[in-house]
């Protein structure tokens, strides 16, 4: 089935389910931020779930581009979703202001990607980070492995650090999926948190090809019992990027939803996409 060309009533029935879980309160009680990118050629992007959070573009060459029906991104499109984001280069970043008494101990990322070029070293791009990433330490992100990485190429890994300090190893867990992604593919991807939970649900990845035929790949992973907080080290959001802009996404994003509870696998947003 292609969504571009389904019924009118189909895609707006779509765009409502979407869309019920942001309504009445729980639009303040679980949902950070939901951008759709749907503004057109402009450098501020709402939160389309009503939140008060807009991201603006901080740096780089990036733009909001029209979906067509092929290539990349082709995969996204819908009546109701007709723009995405595209990061051309690796130094761009959109900046959301974070909620400085905001305590992260359960969250899900939500987001559709398209990977244009990977890494061809062992470092990594980021989809979508929170904090600093320095000497005054980060909070987390979710990103994939360069092609050089140990852990092997393109693996969707969610970070996140436990405990007070800088960035660094003793400091933080990452959390490696086994997910790959191909360059040149249109994505549904998530991770489902609750740092308080050490078990294998407490951190649950998604990864879905769209378009494909192939189920929903869903990943349980455990983490350390010592790793049971997430330290709150600036809380600002970056989408495609960290704040040092050395880990940049070249590709498009869209559909970036941040919720703050671990939404069970009935509740993501790619149900109303299959």
């Amino acid at each position: 089935m292609k969504f571009s060309k389904a019924p009118l009533w189909i895609s707006s029935l779509l765009a409502c389910a979407l869309l019920l879980p942001f309504s009445g309160t729980a639009i303040a009680e679980e949902v950070f931020g939901f951008w759709r990118f749907e503004e057109g050629k402009s450098d501020n992007f709402p939160s389309a779930s009503g939140a008060e959070q807009t991201g603006k573009v901080e740096s780089g060459k990036i733009k909001s581009v029209d979906l067509s029906a092929e290539g990349a991104g082709a995969k996204f499109r819908t009546t109701e979703n007709q723009h995405a984001i595209r990061f051309p280069e690796e130094d761009g970043s959109i900046l959301i202001p974070g909620d400085p008494a905001l305590e992260w101990k359960a969250l899900t990322i939500e987001s559709l990607v398209h990977l244009s070029a990977s890494r061809a070293d062992a470092s990594g791009q980021t989809v979508i980070s929170c904090g600093s990433f320095d000497k005054d330490g980060g909070t987390w992100m979710l990103g994939i492995t360069g092609d050089q990485s140990t852990r092997g190429a393109r693996r969707l890994v969610f970070s996140y650090q436990f405990q007070p300090g800088p960035w660094a190893t003793a400091n933080r867990v990452a959390i490696d999926s086994g997910i790959q992604l191909q360059t040149g593919k249109d994505y549904y991807i998530a991770v489902a948190v609750n740092v308080e939970d050490p078990s294998k649900e407490g951190i649950i990845f998604y990864a879905k090809e769209l378009g494909s035929k192939e189920p929903m790949i869903v990943v349980r992973r455990d983490h350390p019992e010592e790793a049971v907080t997430i330290a709150s080290n600036g809380n600002d959001i970056r989408i495609g990027n960290l704040k040092s802009l050395r880990s940049g996404w070249v590709g498009l994003i869209d559909e970036v939803k941040i919720t703050k509870r671990q939404l069970s696998e009935d509740e993501l947003f790619v149900k109303t996409l299959q």
